[in-house]
């Protein structure tokens, strides 16, 4: 399943995730984590950089990316949002990424 994530998502995506959980949880943000990846030659393309306690990049360089990701890991991505929703926790900055993740639709979900 495909999500066209924009180099915010990117950046923020890791906020979404607990630092302490299960084994198979850790092991699935592992691999989302691992597809999110922004390397070294496309952090230079879009000269991202690290200022105060954010990021800062050229937009006009950032181009979106589609990744594709597994039901196991959508359904995670959809735990946390809700987790974080539930508990108060969405910040202005995770606001568009988890709405994105809160649209999609899995089979046999009733609004998970």
């Amino acid at each position: 399943m495909k999500m066209k994530m924009s180099i915010k998502d990117r950046l923020v995506l890791p906020v979404l995730f607990p630092e302490k959980s299960d084994l198979q949880s850790q092991i699935i943000v592992k691999d989302i984590m691992k597809k999110n990846n922004i390397s070294k030659d496309e952090a230079d393309e879009i000269c991202l950089e690290t200022v105060n306690s954010g990021f800062k990049w050229q937009d006009e360089k950032a181009k979106d990316k589609e990744i594709d990701f597994n039901e196991l890991e959508i359904r995670l991505l959809k735990k946390q949002v809700k987790f974080l929703d539930e508990s108060k926790l969405i910040t202005f900055q995770i606001l568009e990424l988890c709405l994105k993740i809160q649209d999609i639709e899995l089979k046999g979900d009733n609004n998970e």
